[in-house]
């Protein structure tokens, strides 16, 4: 992700007064999330994947200096590390969190045995493409966490996002294509792999795994 990190950087955030002071409230919604509806916020989820697809995951809260959540060691371990986030309401975190379980499904229905020993015999050049397409799915969990395409994806839970999403949307057709350069450069061999980090990343530079997948929901939906 080009982020970079230290133990250091993490020892100054964990004695921070301002996160001991939190203590209480992490404590609490801790407790309220333990409370939560798993089968709820997965059935959003399981809406936008193909019959007979499984999530199995484990899901771990986490305090850290980043507030995004992710999926981890997929496929041998997969795991969610859900941001423990005192500030998120039930409709908040239950958002995320089917965001979150969509990855899951989404990566247990497209890495098939057959699939991968298809996709062994392709040039480097097409591995390239399918493993940014990949990404993709960022837009469709952020569809899926929605329900529908008809709405703003985050509309009065991500404020910060609501300008975003509206400009992309406005300007579908010109970022439709800066996607299909991408992925013609990818399969024509154009870009060198420093080129590639650095155009895939640009598309995450501005905001966290949920807003990029808003920006590439407001391309596919």
């Amino acid at each position: 992700m080009n982020r970079t990190f230290d133990d250091s950087t993490f020892k100054k955030f964990v004695l921070a007064d301002s996160t001991i002071n939190m203590k209480k409230a992490f404590t609490e919604t801790l407790e309220k999330w333990k409370a939560a509806n798993m089968s709820e916020v997965s059935a959003y989820a399981f809406a936008y994947l193909p019959p007979g697809v499984r999530i199995r995951a484990k899901v771990y809260p986490v305090i850290k200096p980043r507030s995004n959540s992710f999926v981890f060691e997929y496929p041998d371990d997969p795991a969610i590390f859900l941001y423990l986030d005192p500030n998120a309401n039930k409709r908040r975190f239950e958002t995320t969190l089917a965001h979150e379980l969509h990855h899951i499904g989404f990566g247990s229905g497209c890495s098939s045995y057959a699939e991968k020993r298809r996709t062994e015999r392709l040039s480097d050049n097409m591995k390239n493409v399918l493993n940014w397409l990949g990404s993709l799915g960022e837009g469709f969990a952020t569809l899926a966490a929605a329900g529908t395409p008809d709405i703003n994806p985050y509309e009065d839970i991500f404020p910060q996002e609501i300008a975003n999403w509206n400009n992309d949307i406005l300007n579908y057709n010109a970022n439709l294509k800066i996607l299909e350069k991408f992925f013609l450069d990818l399969a024509e061999g154009k870009l060198s792999k420093e080129k590639i980090n650095e155009t895939g990343f640009s598309f995450l530079a501005f905001q966290d795994d949920q807003a990029f997948g808003m920006w590439l929901a407001g391309k596919w939906v």
